[in-house]
Protein backbone atom coordinates (compact mmCIF):
# COMPACT_ATOMS: atom_id res chain seq x y z
CA UNK A 1 0.00 0.00 0.00
CA UNK A 2 1.16 3.22 -0.69
CA UNK A 3 0.04 6.57 0.64
CA UNK A 4 0.18 10.34 -0.74
CA UNK A 5 1.30 12.23 2.41
CA UNK A 6 0.87 16.27 3.09
CA UNK A 7 2.91 17.30 6.03
CA UNK A 8 2.14 20.54 7.52
CA UNK A 9 4.18 22.84 9.25
CA UNK A 10 3.19 25.89 11.47
CA UNK A 11 4.48 27.96 8.45
CA UNK A 12 2.49 25.96 6.13
CA UNK A 13 -0.46 26.07 8.18
CA UNK A 14 -1.30 30.31 7.77
CA UNK A 15 -0.73 29.09 4.34
CA UNK A 16 -4.84 27.50 4.17
CA UNK A 17 -7.16 29.05 2.63
CA UNK A 18 -10.38 30.23 4.95
CA UNK A 19 -12.45 27.57 3.20
CA UNK A 20 -10.21 24.53 3.66
CA UNK A 21 -11.19 21.56 5.24
CA UNK A 22 -7.59 20.90 6.90
CA UNK A 23 -8.70 24.00 8.97
CA UNK A 24 -11.64 21.44 10.74
CA UNK A 25 -8.72 19.57 12.00
CA UNK A 26 -5.74 21.52 13.70
CA UNK A 27 -4.69 18.64 16.16
CA UNK A 28 -3.12 16.99 13.01
CA UNK A 29 0.14 17.85 10.84
CA UNK A 30 -0.02 14.97 8.27
CA UNK A 31 -3.17 14.10 5.59
CA UNK A 32 -2.77 11.24 3.94
CA UNK A 33 -4.64 9.53 0.82
CA UNK A 34 -4.02 5.73 0.35
CA UNK A 35 -3.61 4.40 -3.04
CA UNK A 36 -4.26 0.40 -3.52
CA UNK A 37 -1.71 -1.33 -4.52
CA UNK A 38 -4.09 -3.94 -7.23
CA UNK A 39 -4.38 -0.98 -9.09
CA UNK A 40 -2.86 -0.47 -12.50
CA UNK A 41 0.46 1.62 -12.20
CA UNK A 42 -1.74 4.19 -14.91
CA UNK A 43 -4.58 4.43 -12.23
CA UNK A 44 -2.37 4.94 -9.27
CA UNK A 45 -0.34 7.90 -11.26
CA UNK A 46 -3.82 8.80 -11.80
CA UNK A 47 -4.75 9.47 -8.07
CA UNK A 48 -1.61 10.49 -6.91
CA UNK A 49 -2.31 13.48 -9.62
CA UNK A 50 -5.71 13.76 -8.35
CA UNK A 51 -4.91 13.85 -4.18
CA UNK A 52 -1.83 16.64 -5.29
CA UNK A 53 -4.29 19.15 -7.25
CA UNK A 54 -6.89 18.28 -4.20
CA UNK A 55 -3.88 19.23 -1.46
CA UNK A 56 -2.83 21.68 -3.44
CA UNK A 57 -6.43 23.40 -3.58
CA UNK A 58 -6.30 23.96 -0.26
CA UNK A 59 -3.42 26.30 -0.14
CA UNK A 60 -2.92 30.00 -1.19
CA UNK A 61 0.91 29.04 -1.86
CA UNK A 62 2.85 26.68 -3.86
CA UNK A 63 3.11 23.41 -1.68
CA UNK A 64 4.77 20.80 -3.98
CA UNK A 65 7.40 20.27 -1.50
CA UNK A 66 5.38 19.08 1.43
CA UNK A 67 3.43 16.28 -0.55
CA UNK A 68 5.19 12.74 -0.96
CA UNK A 69 4.60 8.99 -2.15
CA UNK A 70 5.67 7.24 0.68
CA UNK A 71 4.95 3.36 1.52
CA UNK A 72 2.80 2.88 3.94
CA UNK A 73 4.66 0.23 5.83
CA UNK A 74 7.67 2.77 6.34
CA UNK A 75 5.03 5.45 8.44
CA UNK A 76 3.68 3.20 10.85
CA UNK A 77 3.79 6.16 13.64
CA UNK A 78 2.87 8.84 11.01
CA UNK A 79 -0.11 7.12 9.87
CA UNK A 80 -1.68 6.30 13.32
CA UNK A 81 -1.22 10.44 13.95
CA UNK A 82 -2.41 11.49 11.08
CA UNK A 83 -5.49 12.22 9.23
CA UNK A 84 -6.78 9.62 6.48
CA UNK A 85 -8.23 11.19 4.05
CA UNK A 86 -11.17 8.87 1.65
CA UNK A 87 -11.62 9.09 -1.74
CA UNK A 88 -14.81 9.41 -1.45
CA UNK A 89 -14.47 13.64 -0.57
CA UNK A 90 -14.40 14.02 -4.24
CA UNK A 91 -17.34 11.83 -5.01
CA UNK A 92 -20.32 14.78 -5.07
CA UNK A 93 -23.50 15.46 -7.45
CA UNK A 94 -21.67 16.93 -10.42
CA UNK A 95 -18.57 15.91 -9.42
CA UNK A 96 -16.46 13.64 -12.17
CA UNK A 97 -14.90 9.75 -12.14
CA UNK A 98 -13.13 7.59 -13.82
CA UNK A 99 -13.99 4.29 -13.88
CA UNK A 100 -11.02 2.16 -12.91
CA UNK A 101 -9.60 -0.72 -14.50
CA UNK A 102 -10.89 -4.43 -15.18
CA UNK A 103 -14.54 -3.02 -14.46
CA UNK A 104 -17.27 -5.01 -16.93
CA UNK A 105 -20.71 -3.48 -17.32
CA UNK A 106 -23.32 -6.31 -17.71
CA UNK A 107 -25.68 -3.95 -19.07
CA UNK A 108 -23.59 -2.65 -21.73
CA UNK A 109 -21.50 -6.22 -22.03
CA UNK A 110 -18.68 -4.68 -22.31
CA UNK A 111 -15.56 -3.37 -20.20
CA UNK A 112 -15.84 0.13 -19.39
CA UNK A 113 -12.52 0.46 -18.24
CA UNK A 114 -11.17 4.19 -18.26
CA UNK A 115 -15.04 5.56 -19.12
CA UNK A 116 -15.49 9.29 -17.28
CA UNK A 117 -18.73 10.58 -16.31
CA UNK A 118 -19.98 12.87 -13.52
CA UNK A 119 -22.14 11.42 -10.30
CA UNK A 120 -26.00 12.70 -10.82
CA UNK A 121 -27.19 10.87 -8.24
CA UNK A 122 -26.09 8.37 -5.01
CA UNK A 123 -27.76 6.02 -3.10
CA UNK A 124 -26.34 3.63 0.16
CA UNK A 125 -27.03 -0.23 -0.40
CA UNK A 126 -26.03 -2.67 2.60
CA UNK A 127 -23.61 0.26 3.75
CA UNK A 128 -21.82 0.22 0.15
CA UNK A 129 -22.06 3.69 -1.33
CA UNK A 130 -23.43 3.63 -4.85
CA UNK A 131 -23.11 6.50 -7.29
CA UNK A 132 -25.54 6.80 -10.67
CA UNK A 133 -23.14 7.98 -13.41
CA UNK A 134 -23.93 9.78 -16.48
CA UNK A 135 -21.24 8.77 -18.67
CA UNK A 136 -19.61 11.51 -21.33
CA UNK A 137 -19.72 11.75 -24.67
CA UNK A 138 -15.85 10.39 -25.39
CA UNK A 139 -16.69 7.29 -23.70
CA UNK A 140 -20.06 6.35 -25.06
CA UNK A 141 -18.16 7.28 -28.56
CA UNK A 142 -16.09 4.30 -27.47
CA UNK A 143 -18.92 1.42 -27.94
CA UNK A 144 -18.55 0.57 -31.31
CA UNK A 145 -22.11 2.23 -32.93
CA UNK A 146 -24.01 -1.74 -33.91
CA UNK A 147 -23.63 -2.53 -30.61
CA UNK A 148 -24.70 0.55 -29.02
CA UNK A 149 -27.87 0.76 -31.06
CA UNK A 150 -28.13 -3.16 -29.93
CA UNK A 151 -28.21 -2.17 -25.97
CA UNK A 152 -29.85 0.90 -26.49
CA UNK A 153 -32.98 -1.36 -27.05
CA UNK A 154 -33.37 -2.39 -23.39
CA UNK A 155 -31.42 0.23 -21.61
CA UNK A 156 -30.05 3.30 -21.59
CA UNK A 157 -25.99 3.42 -22.78
CA UNK A 158 -25.95 7.22 -21.19
CA UNK A 159 -25.62 5.95 -17.72
CA UNK A 160 -24.34 3.00 -14.97
CA UNK A 161 -24.73 2.30 -10.80
CA UNK A 162 -21.05 2.04 -10.31
CA UNK A 163 -19.69 1.45 -6.79
CA UNK A 164 -17.59 3.64 -4.94
CA UNK A 165 -14.55 0.74 -5.19
CA UNK A 166 -15.10 0.98 -9.36
CA UNK A 167 -14.02 4.02 -9.49
CA UNK A 168 -11.95 7.57 -8.90
CA UNK A 169 -11.62 10.76 -9.04
CA UNK A 170 -11.61 12.47 -12.36
CA UNK A 171 -11.18 16.45 -13.85
CA UNK A 172 -14.42 17.54 -16.17
CA UNK A 173 -13.44 17.18 -19.75
CA UNK A 174 -11.62 20.15 -21.04
CA UNK A 175 -14.17 21.11 -23.75
CA UNK A 176 -17.24 20.19 -21.87
CA UNK A 177 -19.38 22.06 -24.51
CA UNK A 178 -17.84 19.74 -27.17
CA UNK A 179 -18.41 16.31 -25.38
CA UNK A 180 -22.05 17.04 -24.39
CA UNK A 181 -22.67 17.79 -28.19
CA UNK A 182 -21.17 14.30 -28.80
CA UNK A 183 -23.22 12.40 -26.73
CA UNK A 184 -26.33 14.65 -27.81
CA UNK A 185 -25.11 13.68 -31.91
CA UNK A 186 -25.15 9.90 -30.72
CA UNK A 187 -28.77 9.83 -29.02
CA UNK A 188 -29.87 11.61 -32.63
CA UNK A 189 -28.38 8.63 -34.35
CA UNK A 190 -29.57 5.78 -32.00
CA UNK A 191 -32.98 7.59 -31.87
CA UNK A 192 -33.13 8.67 -35.52
CA UNK A 193 -34.44 11.57 -34.50
CA UNK A 194 -34.47 14.35 -36.60
CA UNK A 195 -37.01 16.94 -35.70
CA UNK A 196 -34.82 17.06 -32.62
CA UNK A 197 -31.73 17.66 -34.71
CA UNK A 198 -33.53 21.10 -36.48
CA UNK A 199 -33.61 22.84 -32.50
CA UNK A 200 -29.56 22.65 -32.81
CA UNK A 201 -29.65 20.99 -29.29
CA UNK A 202 -26.17 21.17 -27.84
CA UNK A 203 -27.11 18.68 -24.46
CA UNK A 204 -29.56 16.73 -23.11
CA UNK A 205 -30.51 19.56 -20.83
CA UNK A 206 -31.82 21.66 -24.01
CA UNK A 207 -33.80 19.01 -24.70
CA UNK A 208 -35.46 18.93 -21.56
CA UNK A 209 -35.94 22.00 -21.73
CA UNK A 210 -37.39 21.96 -24.62
CA UNK A 211 -40.34 19.50 -23.30
CA UNK A 212 -40.76 21.66 -20.38
CA UNK A 213 -41.85 23.97 -22.72
CA UNK A 214 -43.75 21.83 -24.76
CA UNK A 215 -45.72 20.41 -22.09
CA UNK A 216 -46.28 23.90 -20.30
CA UNK A 217 -47.65 25.28 -23.87
CA UNK A 218 -49.80 22.35 -24.00
CA UNK A 219 -51.42 21.86 -21.11
CA UNK A 220 -54.10 24.80 -21.11
CA UNK A 221 -56.95 23.58 -18.14
CA UNK A 222 -56.37 20.90 -16.58
CA UNK A 223 -55.91 17.26 -17.98
CA UNK A 224 -57.41 13.91 -16.42
CA UNK A 225 -54.34 11.67 -16.17
CA UNK A 226 -54.28 7.67 -15.26
CA UNK A 227 -50.99 6.90 -12.79
CA UNK A 228 -48.96 4.33 -12.96
CA UNK A 229 -50.50 1.68 -10.48
CA UNK A 230 -52.49 4.24 -9.39
CA UNK A 231 -56.13 3.48 -8.18
CA UNK A 232 -57.62 6.91 -8.21
CA UNK A 233 -60.35 7.59 -10.90
CA UNK A 234 -59.66 11.82 -10.56
CA UNK A 235 -55.91 12.81 -10.78
CA UNK A 236 -55.70 15.67 -12.46
CA UNK A 237 -52.59 17.47 -14.19
CA UNK A 238 -52.62 21.01 -13.01
CA UNK A 239 -49.17 22.91 -14.06
CA UNK A 240 -45.35 21.90 -15.22
CA UNK A 241 -43.59 23.42 -12.68
CA UNK A 242 -40.40 22.14 -13.48
CA UNK A 243 -37.49 19.38 -14.55
CA UNK A 244 -34.34 17.32 -13.60
CA UNK A 245 -31.56 15.42 -14.93
CA UNK A 246 -32.81 12.64 -13.46
CA UNK A 247 -36.52 12.06 -13.67
CA UNK A 248 -36.94 14.83 -16.49
CA UNK A 249 -40.43 16.69 -16.55
CA UNK A 250 -41.98 16.70 -13.51
CA UNK A 251 -46.06 17.87 -13.20
CA UNK A 252 -48.05 19.33 -10.38
CA UNK A 253 -51.45 16.72 -9.93
CA UNK A 254 -54.32 17.24 -7.72
CA UNK A 255 -54.46 13.69 -6.09
CA UNK A 256 -57.41 13.08 -3.57
CA UNK A 257 -57.77 17.70 -3.78
CA UNK A 258 -54.22 17.40 -2.73
CA UNK A 259 -51.38 18.84 -4.88
CA UNK A 260 -48.15 16.62 -5.12
CA UNK A 261 -45.32 17.17 -7.62
CA UNK A 262 -44.31 13.49 -9.92
CA UNK A 263 -42.03 13.07 -12.91
CA UNK A 264 -44.14 13.09 -15.78
CA UNK A 265 -43.01 9.40 -16.51
CA UNK A 266 -44.94 7.99 -13.66
CA UNK A 267 -48.10 9.05 -16.09
CA UNK A 268 -49.94 5.90 -17.91
CA UNK A 269 -52.17 8.09 -19.82
CA UNK A 270 -53.32 11.46 -20.38
CA UNK A 271 -57.49 10.55 -20.52
CA UNK A 272 -59.17 13.43 -22.37
CA UNK A 273 -56.75 15.23 -24.87
CA UNK A 274 -55.21 12.93 -27.63
CA UNK A 275 -52.78 15.66 -29.15
CA UNK A 276 -51.49 16.13 -25.78
CA UNK A 277 -51.39 12.12 -25.01
CA UNK A 278 -49.85 12.05 -28.10
CA UNK A 279 -47.27 14.46 -27.29
CA UNK A 280 -46.78 12.66 -24.26
CA UNK A 281 -45.76 9.39 -25.59
CA UNK A 282 -43.22 10.67 -27.96
CA UNK A 283 -42.03 12.24 -24.98
CA UNK A 284 -41.63 9.03 -23.34
CA UNK A 285 -39.96 7.25 -25.97
CA UNK A 286 -37.06 10.05 -26.30
CA UNK A 287 -36.71 9.65 -22.02
CA UNK A 288 -36.09 5.89 -22.58
CA UNK A 289 -32.69 7.20 -23.68
CA UNK A 290 -32.18 10.76 -22.15
CA UNK A 291 -33.26 9.63 -18.36
CA UNK A 292 -31.30 6.65 -16.19
CA UNK A 293 -33.85 3.80 -16.38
Amino acid sequence: MQIILLSITDNLRKETKPDSILNHFQEYNHFYFSIPMDLSVQDQTHLFNQSTSFFQSQFISNIENHISLKNKGNLRKIIQNGKKISWEIFYRFNRWIRVCEGVFDKDLNLFISGFTGKIIDFYVDNNESIYLIAFSGDSISRIPFNQLSTISQNTSPFYAFLASELIMPDFEPKNLMADDKKKTNLLFQLTNAKDYQQNNFDNFYGILKFWEDQFRSNLTVSEPVRLDSSQHTGDLLVDIPYFCERFGVWGTFLIENQKMDIPLMEIEEITNNKSLNELFHEYQKIMSFILPN
